[in-house]
């Protein structure tokens, strides 16, 4: 069996759940774009001027991506990167499952 699309298999089941997944993308992608905009500098593709505007604007919009989640989840645990909630019984909590497939 091949996974070729991940959301077949594990999708949020409510609402919050939906929120907290689309906001953690979203902070994911900021990260990478900041990690693409340090590349581009380390090779002089880019001024530090405008590295320095390009990681401004996008940490600004990362801040708002965490308070966004930490308001949806005030009991953050420790340890946990960007703030996923902790597992239980190996699927996140806050109700993703698996759907039932016959295989």
């Amino acid at each position: 069996m091949t996974v070729d699309n991940i959301d077949e298999f594990v999708f949020p089941t409510n609402p919050l759940s939906t929120k907290i997944l689309n906001l953690q993308c979203k902070y994911s992608a900021l990260e990478d774009a900041m990690q693409v905009a340090k590349k581009a500098y380390d090779k002089d593709e880019i001024s530090l001027e405008d590295y320095l505007k390009v990681i401004r604007t996008l940490a600004k919009k990362q801040a708002r991506q965490k308070v966004k989640l930490n308001k949806l989840m005030p009991d953050e645990q420790p340890g946990m990167p960007g703030g996923m909630p902790m597992m239980q019984g190996g699927l996140p909590a806050g109700g993703w499952q698996m759907p039932q497939r016959a295989f």
